[in-house]
């Protein structure tokens, strides 16, 4: 049972599941193979709920949920009782024409979770789906389903020098495996590097319901003990209110990450088998958590709307290192707050984020702080609020 309701197995299981992997060798995903974790849902018949009707004592009806308790009260309208007194019987009859009429309706349930961990390489060349489907009275109520998370590597040994597991992660795609390779095929360069697809990050859209459909993932976690990479015209961008969080030896982010309303982190800290740590966001290059801006007046009310309304401000953005941390000149970092204009023309602006750049962190309690440049755009902008940046070192350049 759940809030009263019995439940069945099928509506149990309708949350997207786990999908948890771990190699001590290579894992590898071949192109036709898939890992699914999208959240399904529930549908609800059209039907009748039964409602109580009592009548007072000057005879009027009142429903049993907003009957005023002062009234006396002499019959139930939907119920009529005969009783035999010479057989010791009473006869109950019970309308069921009286009630409140249920129209159809959906309820979506939030996708699950992929983990992949390999000490060997790890190889994507298959599909990782992800989604969740929200109906228009969920978003009503203020509910908006997790499409799904998924981790690459894992913290296998913590400490001041981590294990993250995989040697290097860019996001982009590769060229897929020959179809003749086998177990005894090599992996030769694709075992040092793990490609991450492009198509796991794509755009919410409504149905013709007022829906949301949300594909992609929510929330990506990806861990490497070299280098992490978001080249140049990649653009990495979670649902709104989703979270993008990279830990790796050498981070450049030369492309686009987003996560409106949400949360990015970008960690670099010397690992088990590489060194001096930096974490770059470099010329060209763009990382924004700001806040949506929402015009119901031209768009309506459709499900994107009743989603994105609720993520007007704007989150976090943390660039953090335990050596160098910089931002180029012509980079952007963003966490300005949003605005809604609701149907009446009413306008909510949204409060602004906050930027945490630093360097020297974590690596052991006598270290000084790293050096950190901020040569690059920072963006708290609002109408309300401003946002909030923090630079922790023990040097900082600020311009040229």
């Amino acid at each position: 049972y759940r809030d009263g309701s019995r439940r069945t197995l099928p509506g149990k299981g309708a949350s997207g599941g786990p999908i948890s992997i771990a190699s001590g060798g290579d894992f590898i995903l071949r192109a036709g193979a898939e890992l699914d974790v999208r959240g399904g849902g529930i549908d609800y018949s059209a039907g009748t709920l039964p409602v109580t009707y009592l009548v007072s004592a000057d005879r009027r009806v009142f429903d049993v949920h907003s009957a005023p308790k002062e009234l006396q009260y002499i019959g139930i309208l939907d119920r009529f009782e005969r009783s035999y007194e010479r057989w010791g019987i009473t006869d109950v009859f019970k309308s069921t024409l009286l009630g409140a009429r249920v129209p159809a309706s959906f309820e979506g349930r939030p996708g699950g979770s992929i983990s992949i961990v390999a000490s060997g390489g790890t190889v994507l060349d298959g599909r990782l789906v992800a989604g969740s489907r929200t109906s228009r009275e969920q978003l009503l109520s203020g509910q908006t389903l997790s499409s799904g998370s998924l981790t690459l590597g894992a913290v296998r040994r913590p400490g001041p020098n981590p294990d993250f597991q995989n040697e290097n992660v860019v996001f982009a795609d590769a060229p897929p495996l020959a179809d003749d390779f086998n177990a005894t095929t090599p992996l030769g360069a694709r075992r040092e590097t793990v490609h991450v697809p492009g198509d796991l990050f794509e755009p919410s859209f409504s149905s013709t319901t007022g829906e949301l459909i949300q594909p992609g993932f929510s929330a990506v976690s990806v861990f490497a003990n070299g280098s992490v990479s978001v080249p140049r015209d990649t653009v990495l961008e979670v649902p709104p209110g989703g979270a993008v969080s990279i830990a790796g030896n050498r981070v450049r982010v030369e492309g686009t990450i987003g996560a409106p309303g949400g949360s990015v982190n970008i960690a670099a800290t010397t690992t088990a088998r590489a060194g001096e740590a930096s974490a770059v966001v470099a010329s060209g290059a763009t990382v924004s958590t700001a806040g949506l801006w929402v015009n119901e007046l031209l768009d309506g009310a459709t499900g994107p709307i009743l989603a994105r309304e609720r993520r007007i401000d704007g989150g976090s953005v943390v660039l953090s290192s335990s050596f160098r941390a910089a931002t180029e000149p012509g980079s952007l970092l963003d966490v300005s707050g949003g605005a809604r204009l609701d149907v009446t023309g009413r306008l909510v602006a949204g409060n602004a984020g906050s930027i945490l750049v630093e360097g020297g962190v974590g690596v052991r309690d006598d270290l000084l702080f790293g050096p950190v440049s901020v040569q690059g755009e920072m963006r708290g902008f609002s109408a309300v609020r401003g946002g909030t940046l923090s630079v922790r070192a023990a040097s900082v350049t600020v311009g040229q």
